[in-house]
C-alpha cells in the first residue's frame, strides 16, 4: 500500500471511529431520555468516555475570516488545522 493511500486510509478510519462516538452517545441520549431514573446505573458506564471526549481538542476549527475585526458583517469564514 503506498504512503498517501496508508494515510488517507487512517483518516477514513478515524473518521469511522468519531462518527461512531458520536452515534453512540446519541444512542445513549435517547435511552437516557427514555428510561428517565431508570438509566441511573447506566451513567458509571457512559459519562467516563463521554467526558474525555469533551475534553478533545477539535482537529478543524471553522472562525470569522476577519474574527480580529469586530465590525465585520461578513458570512466569510475559514477552517483552520489544529495540530
Amino acid at each position: 500500500m503506498h504512503v498517501s493511500q496508508k494515510n488517507n486510509f487512517y483518516v477514513y478510519l478515524e473518521d469511522l471511529l468519531s462518527h461512531f462516538h458520536l452515534l453512540s452517545f446519541q444512542a445513549w441520549a435517547r435511552l437516557c431520555k427514555c428510561l428517565g431514573q431508570e438509566f441511573l446505573p447506566y451513567m458509571s458506564v457512559v459519562m467516563p468516555p463521554l467526558l474525555r471526549s469533551a475534553q478533545l481538542k477539535p482537529d478543524v476549527t471553522i472562525t470569522d475570516a476577519d474574527s480580529e475585526d469586530e465590525g465585520n458583517e461578513s458570512d466569510d469564514q475559514r477552517c483552520v488545522l489544529n495540530q
